[in-house]
Parts: C-alpha cells; structure tokens; sequence
C-alpha cells in the first residue's frame, strides 16, 4: 500500500494545506470569517442579510461573490482540520446557494445576446458552488444560462448541449479522479455538438493552470468574470449586438 501511496503523492503532488486558507491581508477576509461565524451559530437568515448588507454599502457584486467563495475554501479547510461536521459543511454550502440565489435575483442583467451555455459538473463531482457562481454571472451577461448540477455523466452534458442548442459549455472537475470524466465529456460535446466551445474548470485545474490543454478544450477560467470574458471572444462571431 505504502508503494502506491508514494506513487500517488509524486503524480498528483501533496496533500492539501489544511491551514486557513483566509489571508489576514485580505481586506475582505474579515467579512468571509464573520458570515461563516454567524452560519456556524445557527443564524443563517443573518449570515445572509450581512453580505446583503456588504453589497449594498458599496462592496461589487464580483467581491461579493469572492467573499462567498472564500468563505467557502475555508469552511473546506476547517473540514479537513476535523473542526466541523458535515452537516456543517452543508449548513454553510445550502446559505451560501441562497446568499447567491439572492444577489443575482436583484443584480442589474444585460439585454439578451441570443446565446445559450451550460453548466454541468463531470460524473463523480459533487461541488458546484463555483460553477453555479459562473454560470450567474454569464446571466448576467445576456446569456441564457442553464445549469444542470453535480455528478452529470457525460453523455447527458452532450445532450444538454444540444437540447439547448449552447454556443458554450462550461465543464468542472474537482479531484483527479474527474480527470477520465472529464475527458469523455469533452469528447462527448465534441461528437454530438462539434461547434459548440469548450471551457473548463474546477479545483483540478486551477492548481495545474496548464493541464486544461490536454483535453481538448478551448479554454479554462479561474473565476466568473475571467470565464465570461472568455466566453465573449470565443462565441464573439454569434453575439446578437
């Protein structure tokens, strides 16, 4: 076991940092730490009124929505330190859906473009969060987003590409074990809807920036504006100005 243990550290790196992922540096980290405080005592009607509050003082929706996922980073760190439960985690995860639910009820929206995209996380993927927050934003943008979850196989992201006639499809993976899915859901998009572009995402692909080039994609985004930026110029040719 001790073999493939060793193995398994040299291909895919360390183990995670299980330290804060908060920087004391971070202006906003304050406002992550006390919504997180506030959900983890049982108030999240509160936790949710005070990024409400953030926003409206004058905090951009972009920062707000960082807040959200840094807050959620670190209740991942604290998962991992044995500090929470699951139950926990969930609590945290289920205010922070409703806290973004929110902020993108009420945001201003752009006039529609006539493009579709869709979201989905590959087969094996329970995290959506950052995804969700990415698709909000491309409604924001004018498109028409559809998002379709966690654990999606990769046959049925294909098929909501073409149900939904997509320009765009953003696809997410977390952990290296998404990797295969993730490369039979490109391949999947690619042989039912062959002009459809490709971006992709998630935690695996955020700590290895390059490795997005090995399946295929047409790209790959950390965060919801840079994902809508490179939406828009991949898609440029079919925006209804």
């Amino acid at each position: 076991v001790d073999g493939y243990v060793e193995q398994g550290l040299a291909v895919f790196g360390e183990t995670p940092d299980p330290s804060s992922s908060l920087d004391q540096n971070d202006p906003t980290a304050g406002i992550s730490a006390r919504y997180l405080l506030t959900i983890l005592e049982g108030k999240s009607h509160q936790a949710i009124e005070m990024i409400l509050d953030e926003h409206r003082k004058g905090l951009s929706l972009p920062k707000t929505f960082e807040v959200l996922m840094k807050a959620q980073a670190e209740i991942g760190s604290m998962w991992h330190r044995a500090e929470i439960s699951v139950g926990e985690e969930h609590l945290v995860s289920n205010t922070t859906q409703r806290a973004m639910s929110i902020l993108t009820y009420f945001a201003e929206r752009k006039p529609a473009n006539g493009l579709s995209v869709v979201s989905a996380a590959v087969a094996g993927n329970t995290h959506d969060l950052g995804l969700r927050a990415i698709s909000a934003f491309f409604e924001l943008d004018g498109w028409q987003a559809i998002h379709t979850g966690i654990d999606n196989p990769s046959e049925e992201i294909a098929n909501s590409v073409a149900s939904f006639g997509a320009s765009l499809v953003l696809i997410s993976a977390t952990l290296p074990t998404h990797l295969k899915a993730t490369r039979e859901s490109v391949q999947a998009v690619r042989s039912l809807q062959p002009d459809c572009k490709i971006i992709l995402g998630g935690r695996i692909f955020l700590d290895s920036p390059e490795l997005w080039q090995q399946f295929n994609a047409d790209g790959f985004a950390t965060a919801p504006v840079e994902a809508v930026a490179l939406g828009n110029q991949l898609c440029a040719d079919r925006i209804q100005q």
